[in-house]
């Protein structure tokens, strides 16, 4: 009895061990990701429109 329970055990330690720590690791890198690109989407579109309204400055 006291086998068979350790054997459960540590198929279940295994099991989360193979899936969702790889999963959680590529969530991670996907949110890191993710924040990356949506800083540098903002980063541009700030630049552009300082760079708009500086050159509209400059004509007047």
């Amino acid at each position: 009895m006291s086998d068979s329970f350790i054997t459960v055990v540590i198929i279940l330690i295994a099991s989360i061990l193979m899936f969702v720590v790889p999963i959680a690791t590529v969530s991670a890198r996907n949110d890191r990701t993710s924040t990356q690109t949506v800083q540098t989407s903002v980063t541009e579109f700030v630049d552009t429109v300082r760079e708009t309204r500086s050159n509209k400055s400059r004509r007047l």
